[in-house]
């Protein structure tokens, strides 16, 4: 009987060694399979934040510059802002009032304008390209009134974006920058 329970520990013991290196072998295999995971995670993550990091930078805003009413003329016109608030990427020409997209991506866009006349309206209308987008008309009455438009815009890189006052439109500012034309970079397209 003896020799019967030495023989089955022997046994059991081979059985559990047998089990402990397959249990080891699989563990390491386990262990190679996560860290092969762990590595293509942390390539993404480098990937993404030198992105970030090297991500084009594309915002302004300018006032008109304006004391004094602008308007009415007999024909469109683009309005030029000379007034720099902010300017990152010099992506806007304050000598033309022209967005130049410097890079595909979508943008948002805002302006305020401010009409007081009794006798013209207050109509602007903001462009991509040569398409009108956005048509703001308000009639001041001798009151301040404001136009406000915004829109956001997917741009291909040279894309313009710009402000036209409308044929017998008046806007009024002065030194409390009342007309603002503001623009940025929501977020940049890349296509593989």
């Amino acid at each position: 009987m003896k020799v019967i329970q030495f023989h089955k520990f022997k046994k059991s013991n081979e059985i559990c060694l047998k089990n402990s290196d397959n249990f080891i072998l699989h563990f390491v295999a386990c262990c190679s399979t996560l860290f092969h995971a762990v590595y293509k995670v942390c390539n993404v993550l480098n990937w993404a934040l030198r992105l970030l990091v090297n991500m084009e930078k594309v915002a302004f805003s300018y006032a008109s510059g304006l004391n004094g009413d602008f308007g009415p003329h007999s024909s469109n016109v683009t309005l030029v802002f000379h007034k720099k608030i902010t300017d990152v990427g010099k992506a806007f020409s304050p000598i033309t009032g022209v967005f130049t997209a410097p890079l595909e991506g979508v943008y948002y866009f805002r302006f305020n304008l401010l009409g007081c006349s009794s006798s013209h309206r207050l109509a602007v209308c903001l462009y991509k390209n040569e398409m009108k987008i956005l048509d703001v008309t308000k009639h001041p009455k001798g009151e301040y009134t404001y136009a406000i438009g915004g829109v956001t815009l997917l741009l291909q890189k040279g894309d313009h974006v710009y402000i036209k006052l409308r044929e017998q439109s008046q806007v009024f500012d002065n030194s409390d920058n009342h007309c603002t034309f503001s623009g940025f970079l929501l977020f940049s397209i890349h296509y593989k």
